[in-house]
């Protein structure tokens, strides 16, 4: 039941809250793009994975003959892609790739990560991916709704997991180029002012 959920029985889970701050540093290097070459880059990756998934789709309801697996990643995958926008599916993508990039540790195996890749980009941006129920303990007893995320088969988690990471990568690769770029001029500027506060003191 856990290898379901995140691919890995050794998995853990990436909050929402997590990620907010690889969002917002993936959607502050966007705003500062002002070439706007990391945007277009965003916007023709969407169009390009929503154009496959609505091929699938359009097969499977023509009657051709279409994995099961493939054609319930294609529903999936095309649901959360029309509640989303091109940015924020790729600001969510990044920031899974970010957080990778930055800890390497959080994911065990090749499956963990993609498995939960797929989970946590789905929470992101899709609201059909969590449904609720009725918890009394909530709300000092008083009751309330609890969102939990609605499960997907394995084969299906693969699917959708191996075309988001083919769509995104090129993106997130950018994204990493672009914050080690920015991580080594910060550096430069602080060796900089500790070399001129030393001159200054004489040490």
């Amino acid at each position: 039941m856990r290898a379901r959920r995140h691919g890995d029985p050794l998995q853990t889970w990436v909050q929402k809250k997590t990620l907010r701050s690889h969002i917002k540093y993936v959607q502050g290097l966007l705003d500062r793009d002002h070439s706007g070459k990391l945007e277009r880059v965003a916007v023709q990756l969407y169009i390009n994975l929503k154009s496959h998934v609505e091929e699938v789709v359009a097969d499977l309801e023509a009657g051709r003959m279409v994995p099961r697996w493939t054609a319930r990643g294609a529903y999936v995958l095309l649901q959360a892609l029309s509640e989303s926008t091109p940015i924020k599916s790729a600001c969510a993508a990044g920031a899974l790739f970010l957080l990778r990039d930055w800890e390497p540790l959080r994911f065990v195996s090749e499956d963990g990560w993609r498995g939960e890749f797929v989970r946590a980009w789905r929470k992101q941006i899709s609201k059909t991916a969590c449904g609720s129920y009725w918890d009394q303990r909530r709300n000092g007893g008083k009751g309330g709704a609890k969102p939990v995320y609605k499960e997907l088969p394995l084969r299906v988690v693969q699917e959708i997991g191996l075309l988001l990471l083919a769509t995104y990568t090129p993106f997130a690769a950018r994204v990493i180029q672009h914050e080690l770029k920015e991580r080594n001029v910060g550096k430069t500027m602080k060796q900089a002012l500790d070399e001129g506060f030393a001159a200054i003191t004489g040490k």
